[in-house]
């Protein structure tokens, strides 16, 4: 590899790491006097409205937004509202905009949720200094949550994040009444295994399960997580009763491929999979404990039925 090559792809991965700002102005001037600002250094989008700021704000998901007080569809305070409302951009933070220097006005962004202000005229150095304090803490707290929801022997999620995901999910489903399907999934004979291997054997094989598990969760919407000592789940929003059994069956097969050694298990000579599939079209009397409960009970009519399966069924409720 040349030193162009070598140089083109250091220039490509900066250009992936830079962080992604949201700029949010009635004024032509002031969008492009905070581009120029700031292009070097972030992906900028601009936003010259409030409805236009949000409908950006969900599709790029930026790490900050600058965020004017005053704009001709809805104030500042108005828009910070709505962002905060939503779970994916609640956590956002938002720097207002202003030459609006009164405290009231101060007091009720911050109230609002802004973390900060910037007055007009702008000073290019004093905004950069508060936007790399606001992404430093940002970064650290975002650090933060991928622990606290992160099983730390096979990196998937927790069962706390689990359970949040499957809430959340419920919720943004009922509201449009599209389907939901849970895999619920347990390594068969895994005492047996961990008796006759070691617990550090035990542990590689809860990885080695782990990784076959994430390697068919195909889109950014879908959740892996490990919820017990060798239980598995996924959640598959938007996905029906079938296309939830063809994941699991390939999970399943993936798991036959890696032939995990197993020679206490009585199904097969290797580590498999039982497995409890369950889809539901959400809406808002759906509640978490039933569906699991129902999940539940596939799994363990597979295993009732001779484990390495998979039993389905649409959730009554």
């Amino acid at each position: 590899m040349n030193n162009s090559q070598v140089e083109s792809m250091t220039d490509a991965a900066a250009e992936l790491k830079k962080g992604t700002i949201l700029v949010v102005d009635d004024e032509e001037i002031y969008l492009q006097l905070l581009s120029a600002m700031l292009g070097d250094d972030y992906h900028v989008y601009i936003a010259d409205n409030g409805r236009a700021a949000i409908e950006t704000a969900l599709a790029c998901k930026p790490d900050l937004i600058l965020l004017d007080m005053v704009l001709p569809d809805m104030d500042g305070i108005h828009i910070c509202t709505e962002l905060k409302n939503i779970p994916e951009l609640a956590e956002t933070p938002v720097i207002f905009v202003t030459s609006m220097v009164d405290a009231r006005s101060e007091v009720s962004g911050l109230q609002t949720g802004a973390v900060d202000y910037v007055s007009k005229p702008i000073k290019k150095d004093v905004l950069k200094a508060r936007i790399e304090v606001q992404l430093a803490l940002k970064h650290n707290r975002d650090r933060l949550l991928r622990m606290a929801s992160t099983d730390g022997l096979t990196g998937l999620s927790n069962r706390v994040s689990f359970d949040d995901k499957l809430d959340k999910e419920i919720m943004r489903l009922s509201r449009v009444h599209l389907p939901l399907s849970l895999i619920t999934m347990d390594v068969d004979y895994f005492k047996q295994f961990n008796d006759t291997y070691g617990h550090v054997a035990g542990d590689d094989c809860l990885r080695l399960v782990s990784a076959a598990v994430s390697a068919n969760m195909n889109r950014l919407s879908d959740l892996a997580a490990r919820i017990g000592g060798e239980e598995f789940a996924c959640i598959l929003p938007q996905v029906a009763l079938s296309g939830a059994v063809a994941v699991a069956e390939r999970i399943r097969q993936e798991i036959h491929r890696l032939r995990i050694p197993h020679e206490k298990s009585q199904v097969a000579p290797f580590v498999t999979l039982s497995f409890g599939v369950l889809s539901l079209t959400c809406n808002f009397n759906c509640q978490r404990q039933a569906i699991l409960e129902q999940a539940d009970e596939q799994l363990y009519k597979s295993k009732r039925e001779g484990r390495d399966r998979i039993s389905s069924a649409l959730f009554i409720g």
